[in-house]
């Protein structure tokens, strides 16, 4: 197997290359790939991983076929023994921030929103996010006290430190939603030092003294978009409408339809106001735009809202960190020129309970040659346990 450290400086990733030092933890990267891939309930490619191994490459060609076959079974076994009990540890280097003389404290690289530890296998790239690092993130100390513990970590020139850390992983995707990309590891910290050039221990943080909360599962029918909500009535909601933007359009599902077959028809504000379209009019969405469309069942009750607004441009950062704040931890994320951030379990047809598209700078708003400066939030709420009940009819 392939012995591996992760190294990831400033909060940048720079490099994990394959190391053997006898005197350094070693992380084994395809256990933690595989052990991710069964926690997460995503699939893995035994056949094509297992022809990409070392062992299989140098297996003779008549030998081959069974090198293969016994380089699966191995593969597997691994898999099958998998939990989240398994408790990985490595040697992470980084850094530690100036002083942050208005809250007291200095803060470890590795633990900020938006850091992650890379481990590669078979060339692809597991970005590990450690779901309580902000339990491991700030080291607090008086001033006069910090003026000394500074200059200590500037000896060598530089603000490097290493930080030996276990943890076990839990799931997938950064709860604090700000980590994308295929393979996002959420794991949980069991113990972390952060130590100095010469070993010396800096800090340990306690884990014990304010353990995560356990996660809480997101509940669609708790919450709106846009000050919508899914569970209520078709009346209800085309009143709300009025209510809190303007009279809205109601539709039976028309025989043509590429909406879901266990809609029964939809309210709508006309979705193009917040679209750009050469040629067909001459308005470009701008700022206060609202458009949406919600569908409701046989039985008249709303089981998806979509729903999109045009703002001013804004910070990407600002807007993740309100959405986390009100909707709680992200169950994934991914990036791109309109990230996405989602929460609750995800029905094939329809979605996950809620997905949020954040557009800064308008990418999705196909502006024309207008001098409009605008971005968007687009918001769409499901009713994911109804569909998780509802066997969807054939067209």
């Amino acid at each position: 197997m392939i012995s591996s450290r992760s190294i990831l400086k400033a909060g940048v990733l720079l490099l994990f290359a394959p190391l053997a030092l006898a005197a350094e933890r070693d992380l084994d990267p395809e256990q933690l790939a595989l052990t991710y891939h069964k926690l997460a309930g995503k699939a893995f490619d035994f056949d094509r991983h297992a022809a990409a191994s070392r062992v299989v490459g140098q297996a003779s060609g008549f030998d081959r076929p069974d090198v293969l076959k016994q380089e699966i079974a191995r593969q597997r076994a691994v898999f099958d023994t998998a939990s989240d009990q398994i408790v990985f540890e490595t040697d992470i280097q980084n850094s530690i921030s100036d002083y942050d003389h208005d809250r007291g404290e200095f803060s470890v690289a590795i633990f900020e929103p938006g850091s992650y530890m890379p481990v590669y296998f078979n060339r692809q790239e597991y970005r590990v996010v450690f779901a309580n690092a902000a339990q491991a993130r700030a080291i607090r100390m008086p001033k006069e006290e910090a003026r000394e513990f500074d200059r200590r970590i500037m000896r060598d020139g530089n603000r490097s430190v290493m930080t030996p850390v276990r943890f076990r992983i839990v799931g997938d995707g950064d709860p604090a939603g700000a980590v994308s990309g295929q393979y996002v590891v959420r794991a949980e910290l069991i113990s972390a030092q952060v130590l100095d050039g010469d070993g010396s221990v800096l800090a340990t943080p306690d884990f014990t003294a304010t353990p995560a909360a356990p996660p809480v599962s997101f509940d669609p029918l708790a919450v709106d978009a846009g000050g919508l909500r899914v569970g209520v009535t078709a009346d209800q909601l085309e009143a709300a409408v009025t209510r809190l933007y303007r009279k809205p359009v109601r539709r039976p599902r028309g025989p043509r339809s590429d909406s879901d077959p266990r809609f029964t028809g939809s309210i709508e504000i006309d979705l193009m106001e917040c679209i750009y379209v050469p040629s067909s009019r001459d308005r470009e969405p701008v700022p206060g735009d609202v458009c949406l469309r919600a569908f409701y069942d046989k039985d008249g009750i709303v089981r998806q809202v979509r729903i999109q607004g045009v703002l001013p441009r804004f910070d990407y950062e600002q807007a993740r960190s309100a959405a986390i704040a009100r909707f709680g931890p992200a169950t994934a994320v991914s990036g791109g020129s309109t990230p996405q951030l989602s929460w609750g379990t995800s029905d094939p047809a329809l979605g996950p309970g809620l997905t949020l598209r954040i557009d800064p700078y308008g990418n999705s708003l196909s502006f024309g040659s207008g001098d409009v400066r605008a971005g968007s939030l687009d918001l769409t709420l499901t009713d994911t346990a109804w569909a998780a009940a509802t066997a969807a009819p054939a067209n």
